[in-house]
């Protein structure tokens, strides 16, 4: 494991401890700085580009990835986009084709989290059994696929990795999302977007919106601050000038824009406790984004940026970077049976080959008679250990939106030096710290059954169930203490504040306005004081 993947929370815990406002090193600027400019009101100019040819080390492959510099959380980064407006249109053209018109009316897109998926998909599968084939016509598109339950046990029809009209996606592989609960049926077009960062350029970049519950749910209310990614060479074949371009060392970044989170720190919060708690996660820092469409810049709000898992990623943990990295979702991603389609390949896209992810699920269904057997040959497959201290950090967490609740928002490496040995990488945590819409939200996860084997078998297994009692304890006592804790979420909330105030319509996700983030530490219906208390409390009624 890369020595600058050590987690940056305890460092910055460390300093808020001490009452310390020192100017730390630069790989340790985890501490927001109480400072005037953390008043600021966010600067509308953009940023002058240089006229130099930009230097090898920020555009070229192979350079070093700047995780410290790009993820540091002393600072609310920028980031400039510059398109068309026709371009800009194009996208917009494309989410009304996949969604239906904007502001209301059936769509293909999923059910928001909590709500009834369309009529129209619950329709199709009236009568069915789950799994059963499907077809439902909607405005925009005939979309087949198969019926799938939701949390209440309604069937709707859920598409099989097919876009509207039953074409393949634009651009290859599974729609956002995927699984129960994704009624887009294929990723947002790409388009090309000239990107600028602290005065240096990047052209060509592709740049598409993403999500499924939230990409839906704001183009219905008529928002426009979508999720989005960039992808630094994905226009190389039609402009070889961009051929390997790279971002400070990497070649995608994923934009989160706080859907369902009035903190608008969630994302960055888990990321931080899950890395200290030496949970294998992505880095994510906080940026405003800008974007030009021919008449200056319009500020987009406050996002956060995340690296890609199937980037640098397993460079930083894992000693042979080579190997499969998969973004498992819908049937097969619940580990009940191996399905390829179910585990979509990010990486060796062309080797057809999943012995990895079958070797692990079938030594997951091995008879557990022998305790101790199947333990042994589990472990020589899949990062048992690894699983377990997730598990335990995601349950004192709460995280509704994963495994557990729903067959999505993880990624899986298969580390090459272990011989594939899989690992699990969460992902997605807009969802978490607060009360879950869905699942088993109990510590002891009483509740889960069998349709959830990597939850059920480990924790009816003595020795697993301990060891997860042992992550659960050290999370509580360790990254979760709100002695270190609270004073870094109130600085990074002091930080960030206005940039988030800055926010106007349609470019924010505050539904309740600037009172659901003024509220989201302590008086809010989601505060994130209380609900950390709570779960502490129930974790110490567990532990005792």
């Amino acid at each position: 494991m890369s020595a600058r993947i050590l987690p940056r929370l305890s460092i910055a815990l460390a300093v808020v401890a001490l009452g310390c406002n020192a100017e730390t090193p630069q790989s340790a600027t985890l501490v927001p700085p109480v400072a005037d400019s953390a008043v600021d009101e966010p600067a509308p100019e953009q940023p002058a580009v240089e006229e130099e040819p930009a230097p090898a080390d920020s555009h070229a492959k192979g350079a070093a990835p700047a995780w410290d510099t790009l993820f540091a959380l002393d600072r609310v980064h920028r980031i400039d986009i510059a398109m068309p407006g026709a371009t800009y249109q194009q996208m917009l053209d494309d989410l009304d084709t996949l969604l239906g018109s904007s502001g209301g009316g059936a769509a293909v897109g999923g059910p928001a989290p909590g709500k009834a998926p369309p009529a129209e998909a619950v329709a199709a599968c009236s009568g069915s059994a789950s799994g059963a084939s499907c077809t439902v016509q909607l405005p925009n598109a005939t979309v087949d696929g198969a019926c799938q339950e939701f949390a209440d046990g309604q069937l709707a029809c859920v598409p099989a990795g097919k876009g509207p009209g039953g074409g393949a996606p634009p651009g290859g592989g599974q729609a956002d999302g995927g699984g129960p609960g994704d009624l887009i049926g294929a990723d947002p077009v790409w388009v090309p977007v000239t990107v600028t960062h602290e005065g240096l350029q990047w052209q060509q970049v592709g740049m598409r919106f993403k999500g499924n519950s939230s990409l839906r749910s704001t183009w219905q209310r008529g928002g426009r601050k979508f999720g989005f990614r960039l992808t630094f060479d994905k226009f190389e074949d039609q402009h070889p000038e961009t051929q390997d371009q790279r971002f400070h060392g990497f070649k995608k970044m994923t934009f989160a824009p706080g859907f369902g989170d009035g903190s608008m720190m969630r994302d960055v919060l888990a990321s931080e406790l899950l890395r200290e708690h030496g949970v294998v996660a992505a880095h994510a820092a906080f940026y405003e984004v800008w974007v030009d469409l021919g008449d200056g810049p319009t500020y987009w709000g406050l996002y956060t940026m995340l690296e890609d898992p199937s980037d640098q990623l397993p460079e930083a943990w894992f000693d042979d970077d080579d190997g499969n990295v998969y973004k498992p979702d819908g049937p097969g991603a619940d580990f009940t049976t191996f399905i390829a389609d179910g585990f979509d390949k990010k990486t060796n896209e062309d080797d057809a080959d999943w012995s990895d992810v079958e070797a692990a699920i079938s030594a997951l269904h091995a008879d557990r008679s022998d305790p101790g057997a199947w333990r042994a040959a589990l472990e020589d497959t899949f990062d048992v250990d690894g699983f377990l201290r997730w598990l335990a950090a995601n349950q004192a967490m709460e995280n509704w939106d994963t495994y557990g609740a729903i067959a999505h928002n993880y990624y899986l490496y298969g580390d090459p030096s272990r011989g594939g040995l899989l690992t699990w990488i969460p992902w997605d945590h807009n969802e978490s710290l607060k009360a879950g819409k869905k699942g088993d939200d109990t510590l002891t996860l009483q509740n889960t059954g069998d349709k959830w084997p990597l939850i059920r078998f480990l924790l009816d297994d003595d020795v697993y169930h301990q060891a997860y009692l042992d992550h659960l304890q050290a999370f509580v006592a360790g990254p979760y203490d709100p002695q270190t804790l609270f004073p870094f979420i109130e600085q990074l909330h002091e930080m960030i504040a206005p940039y988030v105030v800055a926010e106007a319509a349609p470019y924010t996700q505050l539904n309740g306005g600037v009172a659901d983030f003024e509220g989201a530490l302590e008086t809010g219906k989601e505060a994130l004081f209380p609900h950390i208390e709570a779960r502490r409390a129930a974790a110490a009624a567990l532990l005792d």
